[in-house]
């Protein structure tokens, strides 16, 4: 065996590549792997397993499904530090996201994009610089245009 590709389906016919493990010899049950994007509903596993010739075949179907996912975006740690802010994608729409960071004057510290992928994922927003004890806004426009403001204390 030279490689498992691990495929998902939301349809249980179109199936899509979603990651790969070279075969090491080992039994099967050595491996494993956790799909951190699933989709809402019905979530449809198989393993395509390849020879060194490149024939391959198909391990049975397997169904999950999945039930509501929690969406948001949330910021830690918080209290936070100048050099330590993160924002948490949960579930999130793939695409630009403006990010602007407001004292209570409303003026600006830090602007920046971020490219989301999509799904969940942990984004270091780190504001380069040491930004003084206070409680700020953080203001999150997703790619829809839609704004979010979390309120965020520096230096506690």
């Amino acid at each position: 065996m030279k490689q498992y590709d691990i495929e998902r389906s939301s349809d249980g016919t179109n199936f899509e590549k979603l990651s790969s493990a070279n075969a090491n010899n080992q039994a099967m049950n050595q491996y494993n792997w956790t799909d951190i994007n699933p989709v809402e509903g019905n979530n449809y596993y198989r393993l395509r397993s390849i020879d060194f010739d490149g024939k391959f075949n198909f391990s049975e179907i397997l169904k999950v499904y999945v039930g509501k996912l929690n969406q948001g975006i949330n910021v830690y740690p918080n209290p936070a530090t100048g050099y330590n802010l993160n924002l948490r994608f949960t579930n999130q729409q793939a695409g630009k996201y403006e990010i602007r960071l407001l004292n209570t004057f409303g003026q600006t510290f830090m602007s920046r994009s971020i490219q989301h992928k999509g799904g969940s994922s942990i984004e270091n927003i780190n504001p380069g610089q040491n930004i003084p004890k206070g409680i700020y806004q953080l203001e999150i426009k997703n790619p829809a245009g839609d704004k979010k403001v979390i309120s965020v204390l520096f230096g506690w």
